[in-house]
């Protein structure tokens, strides 16, 4: 594999994600072209809203406004997987995948859902449902590297009449 096909832990390589839908991926240390984008699937709506690579950095999530997150192989850059969410979510607002790579964080204006990753784990409900949030965009998610804390922090800024900023502190324990 060529430097720019290996999985990527890097600080000099950076993701964008951007309201035509495409991600891209970018080398600080050129100031180009960028080294790989990560196409809009057929018959998807633009706008990608939130971009996040797994720990070992051979996958990337990327959130987008029709309800999905689409999960791409770094590797190959093919799209991998889709994962839907329930028809009345809304666009995905924040997407974050946690330290262990095995659960990805999936914010959207109803609620947020703990996406189960591992291929070995098969359920009817592929995610689980984490309460607190009722309103406003979620707009980040931050997880302490043990995956034993997570804030997230939400808000309307007032456009919807009554502001509802918010930034909620979860004490999270995953069972395997």
């Amino acid at each position: 594999m060529s430097e720019s096909t290996k999985p990527v832990k890097s600080e000099n390589i950076f993701m964008s994600a951007s309201f035509d839908g495409v991600c891209r991926l970018w080398d600080v240390r050129t100031n180009d072209q960028p080294i790989r984008e990560l196409l809009v699937p057929e018959k998807c709506p633009p706008w990608a809203t939130s971009a996040c690579w797994n720990a070992m950095g051979d996958k990337l999530y990327v959130g987008r406004r029709n309800g999905c997150v689409d999960e791409y192989d770094f590797a190959s850059g093919n799209l991998t997987q889709t994962l839907r969410l329930t028809k009345n979510s809304g666009p995905v607002s924040c997407v974050y995948c946690l330290p262990s790579g095995k659960h990805l964080i999936c914010c959207s204006m109803d609620n947020i859902r703990m996406w189960d990753l591992r291929d070995d784990v098969k359920s009817f409900v592929p995610f689980q449902v984490i309460p607190g949030h009722n309103s406003g965009v979620i707009s980040h998610v931050a997880v302490d590297p043990t995956s034993k804390f997570m804030v997230t922090a939400s808000g309307n800024r007032g456009w919807q009449g009554q502001e509802t900023n918010t930034l909620l502190f979860y004490d999270i324990s995953i069972t395997n």
